[in-house]
This record gives structure tokens, sequence and C-alpha cells, in this order.
């Protein structure tokens, strides 16, 4: 018999079965060979009773993500990809080969869009290429949503600074002294992003975090579209380094998705403008996560010393957020919910108020003693029910300290406070 950290085969096709997907024997040994489940083995089941096949303990849970992966799109190569992205053990040799097509075709792309930029009279064609982006029908989700922040008068500047950067080509928005145009097309490019926050929302004693020129990262961006090959880049990265730079962009996502998930709630949509970057990579579809981790990959290989230093305190930002304001966060959420009485205080329309200035902010903390000495019985009480993971703000115990309270509001700013059918995936290479 196979032990408890191993499953067998008829186990796993009858767990394909319950979840509503008609899984077959061969399309296990298919899977296996295609190097998107492990690979099983024989097991004795005792003298004169053969043996029987089991997979390693875990198969399962990931032979349900590829039964969904595949019910939506039967391309092996892509099923691959999704189950590398989650983070399942998968054949490496696959999800190369499907980045490298991407990675060449861009290469092609780049190479012809740039042609068209250096030929004579390239800059009015890169202007009419961008006036018929701006007009035309495109299955870009993330291009729609920009286009439509900004309208179709004011998407051809972004179009052309697209088109410019991923050519190696862009240098950067041109000043006009008769109409400001370089403030104006940068003002544009963040409005097409969500970033208008970006430079406005701010916590006391701090500056807003977006504070360089608009055009500066698509500069950083075409220089290294010059001076590198997507498809060179790919081939000289180990396998080691592609699933660290895999796990890198995971954790930036993921910083983002929950950091402006807080600030959102805490202080209104587009706070901050950090609820731009997650929207981004929501509305991008495999292929366009698989370029951005071509991009990424480029970055963390060739970006210069801002850029690599920019993702250090990322990383450290990470940590400090996961284990500190995160929780904080979350205590506020559940604290508004289940003790009404202190809703008011802690709404984003209240707090936006307290991160004007440290004048503001010293008034909010009065406040909020005085609430806590008005509901010290249900406050103590809620706290009590949640003592393993949520501890009281600072910033509601009577007699601390200003500033105490004020490291913890600063602290966790905006943080403290498929269907399945039973007609079974199918699959192609």
């Amino acid at each position: 018999m196979h032990t408890s950290d191993e499953e067998s085969r008829e186990e796993l096709l009858g767990l394909a079965a319950a979840a509503g997907f008609d899984v077959t024997a061969a399309q296990l040994a298919r899977w296996h060979r295609a190097g998107l489940i492990p690979r099983p083995s024989q097991r004795p089941l005792g003298k004169g009773h053969g043996t029987e096949t089991v997979y390693p303990g875990g198969t399962g849970e990931q032979l349900l993500a590829l039964a969904r992966i595949l019910a939506l799109d039967r391309r092996l190569s892509l099923a691959a990809w999704e189950l590398w992205w989650a983070g399942y053990d998968v054949s490496l040799e696959k999800v190369r080969t499907l980045l490298g097509e991407s990675a060449k075709s861009r290469d092609a792309s780049t190479a012809e869009l740039r042609a068209r930029i250096d030929a004579p009279g390239g800059s009015d064609s890169i202007y009419d290429l961008a006036d018929r982006m701006a007009g035309g029908r495109t299955d870009v989700k993330v291009l729609r949503q920009a286009r439509k922040r900004v309208g179709r008068s004011s998407y051809s500047t972004v179009a052309k600074a697209v088109l410019e950067t991923a050519a190696g080509r862009f240098g950067g928005f041109e000043p006009d002294a008769a109409n400001a145009e370089s403030a104006g097309d940068g003002e544009i490019l963040e409005r097409a992003l969500g970033l208008e926050r970006a430079r406005t929302d701010r916590l006391p004693d701090a500056d807003p975090w977006l504070a360089g020129p608009a055009d500066g990262a698509l500069l950083e961006i075409s220089a290294l579209a010059a001076a590198h090959r997507l498809s060179d880049v790919l081939t000289s990265t180990v396998d080691r380094d592609l699933i660290r730079y895999r796990d890198e962009l995971k954790v930036f996502v993921s910083l983002f998705g929950s950091v402006s998930e807080a600030t959102e709630d805490s202080f209104g949509p587009g706070a901050f403008g950090f609820g731009a970057f997650p929207r981004w990579f929501s509305a991008m579809t495999s292929f366009d996560r698989i370029t951005f981790m071509l991009v990424w990959i480029l970055f963390r290989r060739h970006g210069g010393e801002q850029v690599q230093e920019g993702y250090s305190a990322i990383v450290a930002t990470a940590g400090q957020w996961q284990t500190e304001a995160l929780p904080a966060y979350r205590s506020l959420k559940l604290l508004r919910s289940e003790v009404p009485e202190v809703a008011e205080n802690y709404s984003p329309a209240r707090m936006r108020r307290a991160m004007r200035s440290t004048r503001a902010r010293a008034k909010w903390f009065d406040e909020l003693r005085e609430m806590r000495s008005q509901n010290a019985a249900k406050l103590d009480a809620f706290f009590a029910k949640y003592p393993a993971h949520l501890a009281e703000p600072n910033s509601l115990r009577v007699g601390g300290r200003a500033a105490a309270s004020r490291s913890a509001a600063s602290r966790s700013a905006g943080s403290d406070g498929q269907a399945q059918g039973k007609a079974g995936p199918r699959e192609k290479e």
C-alpha cells in the first residue's frame, strides 16, 4: 500500500471527478510526461498482487489547478507557465520555451518599430501610429483603461511615449516654453496610469512618494530596450535566478496589492497611487504577464544602481508591512465592523483630515483617546476577543504617550486604523 504522503492514481482520478473534471488515466500519464504534474512511481502491493501507480503527496492539489487552467485554455505550454507562476513544481523547459517564444516575438516587434522610427519621416510615422492607437480598437485591457482615463484626444500622447519607449527611442518629454507641453505630457501620462494622487497624497512630515520627473521610468526602460534583446537576457539567465526573479515579482505584486487595499479603504479610491500597479497586473492576460516577467528580468539584471536600490527598499518595506502595518490595518478594519462607536473616528474621511498636518494628527489622537475612555468596556471586550492576532493601537490607549501614538499611526497610515463542467479539461500543445 502507498504511504500517507503519496496519492494513488485512483485517488487522483476520484478527486478530479469530485471537483467536476473528467480526467482519465491516459491524461494523467500525458501530463506527467509533459512535466505538468509530478512523475509517479510503482509500489508493490504484496506477493502475487502486482503494483500500483502512486504520485507524490500534493499532486492532487496541482492536478486540480491544472484542470482549472486547461478548462479555460487548452495549451499545455501556457498551463506550464500558469502552474509555475503559482509556485508549483513543473518542467522549467516548458516554461523557458514559452518565455523564449514571447521574447523573440517582442524582439522582432521592437526591431520593426525601431526601424520605422529611424527611417526618414519616422517622426510623422510614429505620430500616425499613435493616433491610430488612440482611435482604434484594442484587445489589451490595460491600454483600454488608460485611454478611458485620459480620453482619445490625449491618449495619442501616451501611445507615442509607449511606442518610443518599447523601441528604445524615447528621449523624454521636451519642454515647450509657449505652452509648458512638458508638464502637460507628464500629467497626461500619470493620469493614464492612475497615478494622479501619487504626487499629492502625503503623510505628515513626508513628501509624496512620486516626486521625480514623469518620464524618468520611461527613459530608464527605453535605454535598457535599446541596449538589450529580451531573448539574450533570458538565455543568459540561469534557472536558479529565473525562479528567484519570479518570486521577487510575486512579492512586488503582493505588496502593492495589499498596501493599495489598505490605503484605499482608509483614504479613499486612488489614495497615494498605490492601486495603479495591482490594477494593471490584474487586467493583464497571461501573455501580458509573461512579457512583464521578461521586462522584470531585464530590470533586475541590467537596471542601474537606482533601480537596484529601489528594489532593495521595496523588499525591506514588504517585510515591515507584513509584520506590522498589515496586521494593524486588519485590526482596525475589524474594529470598525464590530464596534460601530469607533467607525466615525476611523472613517476614511476622518483619517484623511488627520494626515494633513502634525496639528491635525494631534487633534485626531485627542479625539481617539476621548472615544477610548467613553467606550472602554466595548473596546476591552473586543481586544480580549482577539488577543492572538490583534493588538490594541497605541492611539486608543488612555494615557499613552503621544510619540507612541504617532509612531503607530505613521507605521500603519492607511492600515492601522470558474465554472467547472463535466466535459473535463482538454489540452493541446
